[in-house]
């Protein structure tokens, strides 16, 4: 994800990008120039490890005016203000289409919506700020891992293809370009998923009998989509317990 709001963000502003494997980056804090004085710090790392980041950044960045963003997911508030004691911090939950300016950012901060990240996030693609930690989570679930469910999808329609008799390729081609079509009608119409959906199928044709399996409500695509959001949303729950309760311990030790 770092990357890819790296990508989505060039363009537009002034970067300092640390990363200790990546080329062309700063490695340490250390090489932070005399003064360094950012307008935010984004924390575009995998929640495993950023237990061992936080005390190497806190000290030099923890005023009112320093703005933190951390797009760990899962990690909650509380693990942030263990090290922060008077920055503002904001966590968001981008999606990978933001290195192309079409992506979707959920937000929530600790002093309510923030004008200047509507105005980092708005080269990105869209905006959405939630009340409670815990829905940040839910978006997570949804949008932050949704792209993967896409992906997943083309992937099976194009392994489906291949068994009923198309060359792999040709199959891939076929369902990358429908995932993309359908993308383009939802961006570019008012209509609704489910008006979209219902001008696709006619009453008894060949829509209508994949969409009978689909709609089952036993085994279907809703049950399945379900039990796949909710599982991302209880290991979001998990990790954040877990890194609070980890940070806890280690503090006991100290």
């Amino acid at each position: 994800m770092g990357s890819a709001l790296v990508k989505g963000w060039q363009p537009f502003y002034d970067l300092t990008v640390m990363d200790p494997t990546y080329p062309d980056c700063l490695r340490h804090p250390d090489e932070l120039p005399t003064g360094y004085q950012p307008d935010a710090i984004v924390l575009a790392v995998k929640p495993q490890i950023i237990d061992t980041i936080m005390p190497l950044y806190s000290p030099l960045f923890d005023a009112p005016n320093h703005l933190w963003i951390s797009v760990a997911a899962g990690v909650p508030f509380a693990f942030f203000r263990q090290f922060l004691y008077h920055a503002p911090i904001v966590r968001a939950m981008p999606n990978l289409a933001v290195q192309f300016g079409e992506g979707i950012t959920g937000l929530i901060s600790t002093q309510g919506s923030l004008p200047l990240v509507e105005t980092l996030f708005r080269p990105l693609g869209k905006t959405v700020w939630v009340e409670e930690e815990q829905q940040l989570d839910a978006v997570t679930a949804l949008s932050g891992s949704g792209p993967a469910y896409f992906y997943a999808m083309v992937e099976a329609l194009a392994q489906a293809g291949e068994i009923l008799g198309l060359p792999f390729e040709t199959a891939m081609t076929l369902a990358r370009q429908t995932a993309i079509g359908a993308g383009v009608t939802l961006q570019n119409t008012t209509e609704s998923a489910s008006a979209l959906r219902q001008q696709v199928t006619s009453p008894q044709g060949t829509t209508a009998a994949a969409l009978e399996l689909l709609n089952n409500p036993q085994v279907g695509l809703l049950p399945l989509v379900k039990k796949a959001t909710d599982s991302a949303y209880q290991r979001a729950q998990r990790l954040g317990h877990d890194y609070l309760k980890k940070t806890s311990v280690k503090k006991e030790v100290l």
